[in-house]
């Protein structure tokens, strides 16, 4: 009687060894997968921070360049409305001695 219970005791351990094995086995593959998962995950994190940090200089730049174009859009502009004024300046004296000619039959 002793002798069966032993057994029965002995299998019921070896039972659950077997399943803790298995177990184990399952929660190894798993820790692998997901090791694997992360690790890709950082490789990704880096490039994407890299990414970031260029995509960041390039707006800096583009910032940059848009003030120095418009910079130079006022500057032309205002080159122009000082151009028109003296023009005017200038097209309303000639029209003055236009007239004068005129009247005087030059």
């Amino acid at each position: 009687d002793t002798l069966t219970k032993s057994n029965e005791v002995f299998e019921s351990f070896k039972k659950e060894m077997e399943k803790m094995t298995k177990t184990i086995k399952d929660l190894n593959k798993e820790n692998n997968f997901l090791k694997s998962k992360c690790e890709k995950s950082d490789v990704t994190l880096i490039e994407l921070i890299d990414e970031r940090a260029k995509l960041k200089k390039q707006l800096e730049k583009t910032k940059n360049q848009k003030e120095k174009l418009e910079s130079l859009c006022r500057s032309l502009q205002a080159g122009r409305k000082q151009q028109g004024s003296f023009d005017g300046i200038n097209n309303t004296a000639n029209e003055d001695s236009l007239t004068r000619d005129q009247s005087t039959g030059k």
